[in-house]
């Protein structure tokens, strides 16, 4: 059985994290218009990106630019588990980040909590 997790804190609309486990889905080369981070949680994946192949396995991260095609499928029949998270790109001046985001360092220090709460939420701890 395969499940799909989001998570998105409102203060921070351009983050979004997602855990999949078990999933089989077969995906067909597509793009997203955000950076995007994919850490392989368990399974192997066949990735492609921008025209070249490799195989991924467990412990491994995938980085996509954003606009970039590719594709991330399961090779094996257990299927696969793995996180994403999604960052939009913004496209400011640094005076616009400052008004529109508050301090530099206070983003990053929010952004890595919606990391942390969102592998937090999914990973098994033993």
């Amino acid at each position: 059985m395969s499940t799909e997790n989001f998570f998105k804190d409102q203060s921070l609309p351009f983050v979004e994290c997602r855990y999949s486990t078990g999933s089989k889905r077969e995906y067909k080369s597509h793009i997203h218009s955000t950076f995007s981070i994919g850490a392989l949680d368990s399974g192997k994946v066949q990735y492609k990106v921008t025209g070249q192949q490799s195989t991924l396995k467990a412990g491994s991260l995938a980085l996509i630019n954003p606009e970039e095609v590719h594709s991330c499928n399961a090779v094996t029949e257990k299927g696969r588990s793995y996180f994403m998270l999604y960052l939009v790109v913004l496209v400011l001046s640094k005076s616009r980040i400052k008004n529109h985001l508050g301090q530099s360092v206070l983003v990053l220090e929010k952004i890595a909590g919606v990391m942390l709460a969102c592998f937090g939420l999914f990973l098994p701890f033993s």
